[in-house]
């Protein structure tokens, strides 16, 4: 029941992001991603950019909204892996899974970082603090631990299904 609703919150997450950043796309204007690598000088043309546009205040809904969406996401890694640990028989997968279980609570506080940065930089008073490399990191991890979920499921699944017909 719990995973039902944490999947439902995934897909509801995602709904909202891809509307937020159709705002964006809409008004010209470069979205939240762009701004997570952007260099000083080039963040401040964005932060103008969404000013000029009224789009400050979605970007504010977005980082606080993607609060929410780590504890959601941050489950979802930990339950899958846990889970897929239990059927995976191969010592070297199941391993780079239960690492795995260890590595996503990482990528939640690198979210969480990268989230802090984002709004201090979006305060106009503030010094730019460059968050590119919290954010390509976050990414390579969260991408490592879902395709090496992916993986162990899609195996096992064949095994399975080849073990099923031969027993046949």
């Amino acid at each position: 029941m719990i995973r039902t609703i944490l999947w439902i919150g995934f897909v509801v997450s995602v709904v909202f992001f891809y509307v937020q950043h159709s705002k964006f796309k809409d008004a010209g204007v470069s979205d939240i991603e762009d701004y997570e690598y952007a260099a000083s000088s080039d963040a401040l043309q964005i932060l103008e950019s969404w000013e000029k546009a009224g789009l400050v205040k979605n970007v504010k809904v977005t980082i606080y909204y993607d609060f929410v969406f780590i504890v959601i996401y941050l489950l979802l890694m930990i339950g899958c892996s846990n889970d897929q640990v239990t059927l995976e028989r191969n010592i070297v997968l199941n391993s780079l899974l239960r690492i795995n279980i260890g590595l996503a609570p990482i990528v939640a506080l690198l979210d969480l970082s990268e989230n802090l940065i984002l709004l201090h930089n979006i305060t106009p008073s503030n010094s730019h603090i460059y968050s590119s490399w919290v954010t390509l990191t976050k990414f390579t991890l969260a991408y490592w631990i879902v395709a090496l979920w992916i993986i162990s499921n899609l195996k096992t699944r064949i095994v399975y299904k080849v073990q099923s017909s031969a027993a046949s």
